[in-house]
């Protein structure tokens, strides 16, 4: 990997990315990359966010729609930066 990336981060995921096993199935299942990369694209997330802050820069942050405002705070930054994201 080092050859395609300035950065990569190891998910400890096992050989084969499987974690479980059953009776009557030939292979693993249940994938450890899922867990762990969330796990690690949360945390990269929660230290940038820390690090911007630190530098005086307020960060473009969803928040969860279920909390008063926050569908018309989202609304606000899909509009915002309508241009760098790709599902809108």
């Amino acid at each position: 990997m080092y050859d395609f990336a300035d950065v990569v981060i190891d998910n400890k995921a096992e050989k084969g990315d499987a974690l479980l096993s059953a009776d009557g199935l030939n292979t693993k299942f249940a994938s450890a990359s899922g867990i762990t990369s969330s796990a690690i694209m949360h945390c990269l997330s929660a230290a940038t966010i820390e690090e911007l802050l630190a530098r005086g820069i307020t960060p473009p942050v969803f928040m969860a729609a279920n909390v008063d405002g926050g569908t018309e705070h989202n609304k606000k930054l899909l509009n915002e930066y309508r241009e760098r994201i790709f599902y809108v």
